[in-house]
């Protein structure tokens, strides 16, 4: 990436390329949209791969897309600067889409990075700069995308390995078939980063650019270890995919260091989570803390203050009373949430909001973002019909309780979610 910023200013110093008055370089503009696109291909293959999506999951989803709508705005602002004909491009494509069809989702919008344009609409549309920069970045992602999609073979292979010796029992198969489902996806994840990178970059360079950069042959993920049985004729006079030949890479010691690496990543994982744990135990005491404190201080006020009025004195004392007793209820219920079996509350909070997360997660809820009031959702268009409607005017009392965090069941909520 430094090397593209010291040419692109080498460019400019020299004449050859033009100045143009945005805060970045193309190189950085670029490195944005394929960011972009990296955020884009993670919810789709979360989607994918999943046909039952928790609650927590589905909120989690929901709050990608709205932080990427926010970066894809923010990238079609830098687009004026960098591809000042993409917005013509844009504008042809939203007059061709059937106004009946809903909007697409954050992770199917599209960018029109110069990859994604033709010849013709490239040369009018980007500047001669930002193609270079994404041909450079593309092939350092399908460098990146091998070495990450064979770390995740050789973990793959470790852990079938260590299942195969180890593993007996229906738990421990169990738990072993989860781990491998991970690491799979992390191959799949991997691989489609390779192929849309490869793609775009033969886009840009051309068909003769593929004999430098290999394509994605059938079987590319496959891995180089032997049957667990006897060697066959067929696997005997089987060809070693193109992906182990690519690059420096040694064999055991590579993997040893993808498993460790892995490891430690999960050692790093785990410590953050003692550590999460570790700080939500402390609020929960400094929480209960603060309460009795607050109890104890109004105790305290009721007679603190003399007066010879015995109305104001009545007055006084009663509304400490009232402070002591609402601070108690307070407590009693952090206690009563605090204290409840993790099955439980995990059930209660998806029998709250699961229909609104359900919702979300189909895209057709409408949810309105306070920066600038931009409408999110797969029926947020016009022709979505009266489910939307019904969905957004059943959200408005939930929207309407989150906006109110006033009072004693405004802090609880808080100090719920903060839990």
């Amino acid at each position: 990436m430094e090397h593209l910023k010291e040419e692109e200013l080498a460019e400019a110093a020299a004449g050859r390329a033009p100045l143009v008055e945005g805060k970045m370089t193309a190189a950085a503009f670029i490195k944005a949209g394929l960011q972009i696109e990296d955020a884009q291909r993670r919810i789709r293959s979360e989607l994918s791969s999943r046909v039952h999506v928790s609650a927590d999951r589905s909120s989690e989803i929901q709050e990608l897309r709205f932080s990427l709508l926010q970066k894809i705005k923010t990238f079609k602002k830098l687009q004026l600067t960098y591809m000042p004909g993409v917005s013509e491009i844009r504008a042809e494509d939203d007059a061709r889409r059937d106004p009946n069809v809903p909007p697409p989702k954050a992770e199917n919008i599209e960018i029109y990075l110069p990859s994604g344009l033709d010849d013709t609409q490239r040369r009018g549309a980007s500047l001669r700069g930002a193609n270079e920069a994404e041909a450079k970045l593309r092939q350092g992602q399908c460098s990146d995308a091998l070495v990450a999609l064979r770390a995740a073979l050789y973990v793959q292979a470790h852990l079938i390995a260590w299942r195969n010796v180890n593993s007996a029992g229906q738990k421990s198969a169990t738990r072993s078939a989860t781990l491998l489902l991970r690491v799979k996806e992390r191959i799949e994840r991997a691989a489609n980063k390779y192929r849309d990178a490869w793609k775009g970059l033969r886009k840009l360079k051309g068909a003769a650019f593929a004999a430098e950069v290999p394509g994605t042959a059938t079987g590319g993920c496959e891995r180089e270890d032997g049957a667990r049985n006897e060697p066959t004729q067929a696997a005997l006079n089987a060809v070693i995919s193109w992906i182990w030949r690519v690059g420096k890479h040694t064999g055991a010691a590579e993997l040893h260091d993808s498993v460790r690496v892995e490891w430690m990543k999960a050692g790093a994982r785990v410590e953050r989570w003692r550590e999460e744990v570790a700080l939500l135990r402390e609020e929960a005491k400094r929480v209960m803390r603060s309460l009795v404190a607050t109890q104890r201080d109004w105790t305290a006020r009721a007679t603190r203050r003399q007066t010879e009025d015995r109305a104001l004195a009545n007055g006084l004392r009663a509304y400490a009373q009232r402070q002591v007793d609402f601070h108690r209820r307070v407590a009693e219920s952090f206690w009563a949430d605090w204290s409840k079996p993790a099955k439980a509350a995990v059930a209660e909070f998806a029998a709250e909001d699961a229909a609104l997360l359900r919702s979300l997660l189909e895209g057709v809820d409408v949810e309105v973002l306070e920066s600038d009031n931009t409408v999110v959702g797969g029926a947020a268009g016009a022709g979505a019909g009266a489910g939307a409607g019904a969905d957004e005017t059943s959200e408005t009392p939930q929207r309407k309780r989150r906006d109110d965090d006033d009072g004693e069941g405004g802090e609880q909520r808080r100090h719920k979610r903060r839990r």
